[in-house]
């Protein structure tokens, strides 16, 4: 039997307030530093297959990714090289002031038929594509890619909230662009993911953790690599999956709550803003679909126990983050109790 005794009573209103270290995302308003872009890709040179590329490609916001790509990347006599490279975010003026990310979806130099998506991400982003020459031209083959990973984080905001500017191409003008954001704790391993351009032989694959699509729990049919091993403790706890179809010429702000799917405790977190349909099929990608990012911020909400008229109300318990408890199975701790408007704070043993 669960043995509660009060130590302290009275018609009080409680709020729990947001705590003062409420988690956040580092260089959220992309004002920190910028860095020199990796993409992350494996060299197609025979003899050079199982390194990563080293080709820079703009510049990466600390702490985010954005989707530049390397194309086809060569060690020439030591010498770095992306044949199709394609740059399709940069740093821009923020809002207010401060620096901002902008990202326009825009063509491969060397494929201009292939559309490169811009997004950014707390995560790693990557792609793959099979080139092939033939009496029409270039045939693009097998193209994927995306985000895989995302940072540590442990705490359930409530949704995330950033100042944008959105325009748009004329190629495919009704594209929106697209917000996804995701928390979860274990991890999922697809085996055999290929991470190279290559326009022969085999391309070099990898064993991919935390794959977007495999978080998120989607279909992977036609979609490249192999099978997709989630680890025992592998949960999906919260998500955010957001389109912006208006235009906004001036900065506007955009909020979005989480959708939670599980009250367990996260361990990371990714978050993705694209120019486009995150999740289109490359022949689906607008060019010159473009938007502007600033100030992102996750938002907590305060949480707690609001009065209530008085009379045979139920007695109803709670944790000190607000959350309603069962009393006869709660663990052994500090509760808040509430009945009507009377609430008071008791210890369970």
């Amino acid at each position: 039997m669960k043995h509660i005794k009060t130590i302290l009573s009275g018609a009080v209103m409680l709020a729990l307030a947001i705590p003062a270290g409420a988690q956040q995302i580092a260089n959220s308003d992309f004002d920190g530093e910028w860095h020199d872009c990796i993409p992350f890709t494996y060299y197609a040179d025979e003899g050079y297959s199982d390194q990563l590329s080293k080709v820079v490609v703009g510049q990466n916001p600390a702490g985010w990714v954005i989707s530049n790509v390397t194309g086809m990347a060569a060690y020439n006599d030591g010498s770095p090289a992306g044949l199709g490279s394609t740059q399709v975010g940069e740093r821009t003026e923020g809002y207010g002031e401060g620096a901002a990310v902008s990202l326009v979806n825009s063509p491969n130099p060397f494929m201009p038929q292939q559309i490169v998506p811009a997004y950014v991400t707390l995560g790693t982003t990557w792609s793959t594509a099979n080139p092939a020459f033939g009496m029409t031209g270039i045939t693009i083959n097998d193209s994927d890619g995306g985000t895989f990973g995302g940072q540590a984080f442990s705490e359930r905001p409530k949704g995330i909230e950033f100042m944008y500017r959105k325009s748009r191409g004329t190629a495919k003008p009704d594209e929106p662009a697209m917000v996804v954001a995701y928390l979860w704790k274990g991890h999922w391993t697809q085996s055999d993911v290929p991470v190279t351009i290559y326009m022969a032989g085999e391309p070099t694959k990898i064993p991919m953790v935390d794959r977007d699509r495999c978080v998120l729990g989607m279909d992977m049919t036609g979609l490249q690599g192999g099978e997709v091993t989630p680890s025992e403790d592998a949960e999906l706890i919260a998500v955010i999956k957001a389109e912006i179809t208006a235009d906004a010429d001036e900065w506007t702000k955009f909020s979005a709550d989480f959708e939670y799917l599980s009250q367990a405790t996260p361990e990371m977190i990714n978050i993705v803003i694209s120019a486009g349909d995150y999740f289109a099929k490359a022949e689906d990608v607008g060019e010159g679909n473009g938007i502007d990012v600033d100030n992102l911020s996750l938002v907590y909400v305060q949480t707690g126990i609001d009065e209530i008229n008085v009379g045979d109300a139920l007695v109803e318990y709670y944790n000190l983050g607000g959350m309603r408890v069962d009393a006869a199975n709660a663990a052994p701790g500090l509760y808040i109790r509430r009945q009507g408007d009377k609430a008071s704070k008791v210890i369970i043993r």
